[in-house]
Formats: C-alpha cells, sequence, structure tokens
C-alpha cells in the first residue's frame, strides 16, 4: 500500500520521534494501522485528567486531548484506505 505524502507527513509529525513508524509508512507497510490503533488510547486516563485540573494545567491537557484526536482521525483515514484497497482486490 501506497500511502499519499500528506498522509505520511501528518503521522510523523504526531509522532516525531518513532523510526520503526517512519520507516513502515515510508514502505507503505499496513502495519501502520496497528501503530496507530495502539497509540489510540495511550497519553490521557481519567486520572491523569482528574491530576491535571487540580494542578490548573488546562492547556496541557487540551494539548494532549487535541494529539489524540488527531490520531483517531489518522486512524480513521487508514481504516478508510484499507477498505478501498480490499474493495479494488474483490473487483479484479
Amino acid at each position: 500500500m501506497a500511502y499519499s505524502q500528506d498522509f505520511i507527513d501528518r503521522v510523523k509529525k504526531v509522532f516525531p520521534g518513532w523510526e520503526n513508524m517512519h520507516n513502515d509508512l515510508d514502505k507503505g507497510d499496513a502495519f501502520v494501522g496497528q501503530y496507530l490503533s495502539d497509540s489510540r488510547g495511550a497519553g490521557l486516563s481519567p486520572v491523569e485528567v482528574v491530576k491535571m485540573i487540580e494542578e490548573g494545567k488546562i492547556k496541557e491537557i487540551k494539548v494532549k486531548a487535541q494529539r489524540l484526536i488527531e490520531i483517531d482521525f489518522l486512524y480513521s483515514e487508514w481504516q478508510k484506505q484499507q477498505a478501498q484497497i480490499l474493495k479494488n482486490r474483490n473487483t479484479r
């Protein structure tokens, strides 16, 4: 699977230091979806939210939440690309 350059750039921006992800993106490896899926729930637990609110770190909560939203969006986009690939294979 070949990912669009826009998709690759957006994923790399969200995960700047994840070399395995970067390599798999560049190769068009479908395992990118697993990376994105695994990352969707990481980074902002309810306990952490409460603690950060108590510490007055509202802006930090917003930044983390926005990152998780972007990961969800990227994963959704990846799923749509996979569905299209499967559809194309089945119509041949």
